[in-house]
Formats: C-alpha cells, sequence, structure tokens
C-alpha cells in the first residue's frame, strides 16, 4: 500500500535521518530516508538528511515545522543499541562528543529551558502495535547527550504532541530494508494519534 495515496486529506509528515558521523562513516538512517523517497512521493512528506552538526541543527526545527506540520519523526542510529528504540524524552543538555565540525558546547541546548520534556504521543501504544506486527522495539527515556537528543529537544519544544525520535541499532543488526518496513508500519500507526 502507497502511503502518499491514502492520506490526501492530512497535514504534512516530516521524517529525518542523520549523515555520517565518528565511526559511523556510512549511516543506516541516511539510508532509510533515501529509501522512503520512492515509497513516499507526495507532497505531505518531507524527507531530510541532516548533517551532524550542532550550528546546523540548531535553529533546524524552528525553520521547518509548521502549522502544516501533523507529525515529525526524527531517525539517528545507537551502536549502543540492539533494538529499535522510541525516545520519549528530550534533556536540556549537551555533552562532550564533538560534532562533524569539532563542536562540543557541553552546556545547556536553551538556557531558560525545561530540563526535560517529554513527547505526548502515546509510545506504549506503538510498542504494542507494532510488536504485535512483529517489530521489536521499546520506549526509551535516554536519547543520550548528542545531536539526537538535541534535536529531539528542540522539536519537543514546538510540538511535543507531534515529535518522536528513533534510535536504530547498527545496520548489521537491523538491516534498512527492515527499518524502511517498521517505519511505515510506524507512520501508519502514529497517524491514527495525530488525526
Amino acid at each position: 500500500m502507497n502511503l502518499s495515496n491514502s492520506m490526501s486529506a492530512e497535514k504534512e509528515i516530516i521524517l529525518t535521518g542523520f549523515g555520517p558521523f565518528g565511526d559511523i562513516s556510512s549511516n543506516p538512517t541516511e539510508k532509510l530516508i533515501n529509501s522512503l523517497k520512492d515509497e513516499l512521493q507526495d507532497k505531505l512528506y518531507q524527507l531530510y538528511v541532516l548533517p551532524v552538526s550542532y550550528d546546523f541543527c540548531s535553529s533546524w526545527s524552528e525553520e521547518h515545522i509548521s502549522d502544516s506540520t501533523s507529525l515529525i519523526i526524527h531517525f539517528g542510529v545507537s551502536a549502543k543499541s540492539n533494538v529499535i528504540q522510541l525516545e520519549r524524552t528530550g534533556k536540556n543538555i549537551i555533552g562532550s562528543s564533538a560534532d562533524v565540525n569539532g563542536e562540543a558546547p557541553q552546556r545547556k541546548i536553551l538556557e531558560s529551558g525545561p530540563e526535560e520534556i517529554q513527547s505526548k504521543l502515546d509510545l506504549e501504544s506503538v510498542q504494542k502495535e507494532l510488536g504485535e506486527k512483529g517489530f521489536n522495539c521499546e520506549v526509551s527515556d535516554n536519547a543520550g547527550d548528542y545531536l539526537c537528543n538535541f534535536i529531539l529537544y528542540k522539536s519537543l519544544l514546538i510540538v511535543p504532541e507531534k515529535s518522536l525520535f528513533v534510535h536504530v541499532p547498527p545496520e548489521n543488526l537491523v538491516s534498512v530494508p527492515d527499518l524502511k518496513d517498521f517505519t511505515l508500519e510506524l507512520i501508519r500507526s502514529l497517524k491514527c494519534q495525530v488525526g
């Protein structure tokens, strides 16, 4: 089923992945976003691959999320994970790991912002639904302190009822075609919540 044909009355859905960084010379989330372009050829879908850069991502959410956005799902890879993680919580912190430009601010994301923000999406029900369809995922409240947490926090500041971050395992544990199938099911599940 082509999702773009079934969502003609809906607002746009934004999907993002990240490019290479550190030891990740080929980021599976970049491959995922590129693999979805044929499936989601519709103005209702906006697909982006973001550089792993604090400078680039600092105003990205503010510039791309609008009243016409119904859902935003960010994807990033976690070398420490062996299961797909639905990240619910963004924390107001930047860690010591440098981005692709060598920047490691080690400060709060927003000096006057809340210490953490939780997505208002019902991720437990999403986890259950996807699990029943054979997709192994879990809800997590630890998106780390790198760009994954950074972009999640920034989006949650704007639309906590529409934002989610998904950490995926390395490609040798979950293939890009499997991630694509998971993502299409995730969109179907979440679009029921955001209307």
